[in-house]
Formats: structure tokens, sequence, C-alpha cells
């Protein structure tokens, strides 16, 4: 999975690129938890920054954005309160990416966050519908109305 990672004042804009699946969510939670370090290791920021930084030949988050990121990331996890996933290119999440997304916007909740999806594929769309979480996260089409309402 290919993410690409951009703030719009206390909100986080995750621009996703292939499957969430169970073989790709390890990279998709290392981006998630630079960001919300809070929500998966209370107390603790270190853990997700060793990882980041730990050999991997199948890392898909480009190096470009893992280096330089790591000294503000700290910085932005204190102010990012919402999360808005741009999925258009993610033609296909299974139950470990689906599981983890309901995880994800529950923590975020608690913490008075949202998450938010945009741009959805209409494979991913259907998916949703199938297992009835469709009513389950707030979707837009536009990624500017999900901004506003962030």
């Amino acid at each position: 999975m290919n993410i690409t990672e951009e703030t719009y004042g206390s909100t986080l804009i995750l621009t996703c690129k292939g499957e969430l699946t169970e073989d790709t969510l390890d990279a998709f939670k290392q981006v998630v938890e630079r960001h919300f370090p809070d929500l998966d290791h209370p107390g603790q920021s270190e853990p997700p920054a060793q990882h980041d930084n730990a050999p991997s030949g199948n890392s898909q988050v480009p190096p470009s954005q893992n280096q330089g990121t790591d000294s503000s990331a700290n910085e932005i996890s204190s102010t990012v309160r919402g999360l808005v996933l741009d999925i258009k290119a993610v033609p296909f999440i299974d139950s470990a990416g689906l599981e983890y997304l309901l995880d994800l916007r529950d923590r975020i909740s608690a913490e008075s966050g949202t998450l938010k999806l945009v741009n959805i594929d209409e494979n991913v769309s259907k998916i949703l519908e199938i297992t009835q979480l469709d009513i389950a996260f707030e979707r837009f089409d536009d990624l500017s109305q999900a901004i506003k309402t962030a």
C-alpha cells in the first residue's frame, strides 16, 4: 500500500493506493501510529518511531515520507484530531482492514476526533454495503467537503 500524508488544520489526510488487507495492514498502521501514537501505545511514542526505522524490504511508504516526518510527527500528533482517508485508489478491503478501520474509528472518536472516508471506490462501496458497514462511517464524495466537516 502506498500512502501519502498531508494535514489541513487539525485534520490528517491520508491518500491510500492499493488494497487494504491483512498483508498490507502493517504499513497502514505504521503511518496511523505516527500521528495517533496514543491509540495503540498508550503513554509511549517510541515503538512507532522504532518500527518506522526498522529495515523492511516490503516498505510501501516512500522513504522520503518516512524521513523528516518523525520529528514533526510528535508535533502533529498533539494537534491532529481528525482523520480523512481518501480511498479512491483502494479497490479492495478485506475483513482485517474493515476491523481495523472500525477500531480506529472508535479510538479516534474516544479522543473527540473523527474518521471520514472519501472518494470510495465502487468495489469498496459494495463491500461496505454487503457487510452493512456503509452506515458505520461518515462517507464523502469530495475531499473538500470531508475536510470542512472535520
